[in-house]
């Protein structure tokens, strides 16, 4: 049996099967503490060190099954790292550890932000010569929602934190329209 780091996961190896049994999350793959304002150079450096240990060209000559434990733990280690390197994906994913899911077609609830966001649309597709500080509102705006976001987690209050999310979502896509625009003028 191979462990993982801390006692949280193990790893049965038998002759053409691989069973695998894991209560780790990606922060505990990646040894960083599970809080929204991750050091994402912290995070990034853990990623690479925790990647060196596993990455499967380290276990090129043995067994088979040691080359699918390699590479199925390198493929999660990847996917933890892209997961928490990502503001919005961070949230779904702390929310998720929570038992909180959040879909695709979840909306607003909220009518004040409702309003704040159609009007930031207007504003887009109006396509003014202020775009640029339109901009940087936009990214202010997501700071604040990602604060907020951090501050509804560490208080457990779930709906808010979820509200706080989708409103991520809805800037963050704004964000990409802006440059968008920007790019195409």
């Amino acid at each position: 049996m191979i462990r993982l780091l801390t006692n949280k996961a193990s790893f049965r190896l038998t002759p053409g099967y691989l069973s695998v049994l894991l209560k780790v999350d990606h922060f505990d793959i990646l040894g960083v503490s599970r809080n929204y304002n991750v050091n994402k150079l912290t995070l990034e450096t853990s990623y690479k060190n925790v990647q060196k240990i596993f990455h499967p060209d380290k276990f090129s000559g043995q067994t088979i099954e040691v080359k699918e434990c390699s590479e199925f733990l390198s493929s999660y280690i990847n996917e933890a790292y892209s997961t928490l390197k990502d503001d919005y994906e961070r949230s779904l994913y702390m929310l998720l550890l929570e038992g909180v899911e959040v879909k695709e077609d979840d909306k607003l609830t909220n009518p004040k932000h409702l309003e704040s966001i159609m009007d930031l649309n207007e504003k887009i597709d109006e396509g003014t010569n202020e775009l640029m500080a339109l901009k940087e509102d936009v990214r202010d705006k997501i700071e604040e929602i990602k604060y907020d976001f951090n501050e509804a987690m560490e208080n457990k209050e779930l709906d808010k934190a979820k509200e706080k999310c989708i409103l991520l979502s809805y800037y963050m896509k704004a964000d990409d329209a802006i440059f968008q625009k920007i790019n195409d003028a």
